[in-house]
């Protein structure tokens, strides 16, 4: 919800905490897993333009 509102997106380093709070104040067994291999994240303002869109 808070994405929604605008406010900033949990980073990587943030993902353990948050899943633990959700586990905490949901009282579910919630758990992480990740798998793969590790990509370098793309440069800050990179998105979607449309420009790859047929016309």
């Amino acid at each position: 919800m808070a994405a929604l509102r605008g406010d900033q997106l949990p980073t990587v380093d943030q993902l353990t905490t948050l899943i633990d709070r959700c586990r905490r104040d949901l009282a579910l067994p919630i758990t992480l897993s990740v798998s793969g291999e590790p990509r370098t994240p793309a440069p800050e303002g990179a998105g979607c333009t449309g420009a790859h869109r047929r016309r």
